[in-house]
């Protein structure tokens, strides 16, 4: 609001006292809303920070791991292992469920002859 609006208010018939406490109560919302963007921010910065912090030492007790059993792979870095960790995560919850079974036989050997009506079968599956 600047000094042309206020006088067209005035001019009017609004209070003066109403318009500076419409102003003042505009500027404690404004100077809140603020302040709690800054707290957000702030929090986001330290967890970001801690998530950082916590892919470091999994990156050095990875790198331990792979010394220690023998694997001669690159080192990992925090910054990967977060990467990782943030892409991964999510998917927790969707692979706890999957339910792996492994056959012990040996597949049976299909004859030349039968492999187009094998391949036909299992396309037909999947509704193609």
């Amino acid at each position: 609001m600047n000094y042309n609006d206020i006088v067209a208010r005035i001019q009017k018939g609004e209070n003066p006292e109403d318009i500076v406490k419409e102003f003042t109560d505009n500027i404690n919302k404004a100077q809140k809303e603020v302040a709690a963007a800054k707290e957000a921010e702030a929090k986001a910065d330290a967890k970001s920070k801690k998530l950082d912090e916590i892919a470091v030492a999994i990156a050095h007790a990875l790198n331990e791991y792979m010394l220690v059993s023998g694997i001669d792979a690159e080192k990992l870095r925090g910054v990967e292992v977060r990467e990782l960790l943030d892409k991964f995560l999510p998917l927790m919850d969707w692979l706890k469920n999957i339910d792996i079974k492994v056959s012990t036989s040996a597949p049976k050997a299909i004859p030349l002859n039968n492999a187009d009506k094998v391949i036909a079968n299992w396309l037909k599956s999947f509704n193609w």
